[in-house]
């Protein structure tokens, strides 16, 4: 069920829909509780979005693709010096996982943004701990620095580009013209 929504999902934003428009035509079509309707349809990224921050989006594919680039002259130097061990395979494992967020945000694929931030950020306090207990390094520092403006800048973006659904009360006559309340699902396109 959930990847017919999905596909049906697909289908609307690739037509032009906004999320809120995306959503109603989905709600009445699908039996199932609309908050999760909604969470599809959050994941998804509409044309005008796509339109609007791709620049900003392929700037952040350069800045982690630099970083990528780093980490695998990094590797190719330890391999060099003959110190291949855990940590070269270390190494090799987040230069993969580099290049798969690369390759998510190049597909605008659901929530990569945000597994982006939290690697990056669990990498900054790694390198922060070597910035703060060693003498200066530039490199180190330019590592930070980029570290840095991927995590504002994924926020960002995520913020965006998956805007979250509210979930608001809105005012209504009903048949008998009597004013009632209920909650909507909205989406800020």
């Amino acid at each position: 069920m959930k990847k017919e929504i999905q596909l049906a999902a697909k289908q609307c934003i690739l037509e032009g829909k906004t999320k809120q428009e995306t959503y109603e035509a989905l709600k009445d079509r699908f039996k199932i509780p609309p908050t999760k309707i909604a969470e599809i349809v959050e994941a998804m990224v509409t044309l005008k979005a796509k339109s609007k921050y791709s620049k900003l989006n392929w700037f952040l594919i350069i800045l982690l693709s630099l970083v990528a680039l780093i980490k695998i002259i990094g590797l190719y130097t330890s391999i060099r010096e003959g110190q291949t061990n855990q940590v070269s395979f270390l190494q090799l494992i987040n230069i993969v996982i580099n290049l798969l967020l690369i390759w998510g945000l190049a597909t605008y694929h659901p929530f990569v943004h945000r597994i982006l931030i939290m690697g990056i950020i669990l990498g900054l306090v790694h390198s922060l701990k070597e910035f703060v207990y060693s003498e200066f390094n530039a490199l180190i520092f330019f590592c930070l620095l980029i570290d840095a403006t991927i995590v504002i800048l994924g926020f960002y973006l995520n913020s965006k580009l998956h805007p979250m659904y509210r979930i608001v009360k809105e005012t209504y006559k009903d048949d008998r013209g009597e004013d009632k309340t209920r909650m909507v699902i909205k989406f800020k396109d």
